[in-house]
């Protein structure tokens, strides 16, 4: 058999290519957390006019990984105690590496799914979901809140442009 069919062969199933994005949204995402100056990741924007503020990026980092471990939980049939809203005081290095890790934790738990699993309802603190919207959701929970980190560079005057070269 030559290389090329080997390698065609071995690609990842769906389950390993889903936990793969997660990883790799999560290693991007922390990029740009230590992309911005660390006195600004607890900064607080807020709205000309308007007396609420949005939430800083450590904010973002935990509500990420919390997310991630929270469904790993309910992927595992394991139930979440309630969710925690004050993160813990991060440097911006214990932020980027919460986040991994949790990512990591949500990658190991779907490359163990089945194909049942894509399709079953599983509950969770609001409602159920399908276990597909559940891995869906916390990857795009993640590049969502990459636009935002990128959205508060840009509001402290940071215009360039910058995305991981990984």
């Amino acid at each position: 058999m030559s290389e090329a069919v080997k390698e065609r062969t071995n690609l990842p199933n769906l389950f390993e290519w889903q936990a793969e994005k997660i990883e790799e949204a999560a290693r991007n995402l922390a990029f740009w957390v230590s992309a911005t100056p660390e006195d600004r990741l607890s900064w607080q924007p807020k709205a000309e006019g308007l007396e609420t503020v949005a939430r800083t990026i450590y904010d973002q980092i935990h509500e990420c990984s919390q997310v991630n471990r929270r469904f790993a939980n309910v992927l595992r049939g394991i139930e979440n105690g309630p969710w925690t809203e004050n993160p813990p005081y991060f440097c911006s290095s214990e932020a980027e590496s919460d986040l991994k890790a949790s990512a990591t934790e949500l990658a190991t738990v779907v490359k163990g799914l089945d194909d049942d699993s894509l399709d079953r309802d599983y509950p969770t603190g609001k409602r159920s979901m399908k276990g597909s919207f559940m891995i869906s959701l916390a990857l795009n929970n993640m590049y969502y809140h990459g636009g935002q980190v990128n959205l508060i560079q840009m509001l402290l005057g940071d215009g360039e442009f910058r995305f991981p070269t990984d």
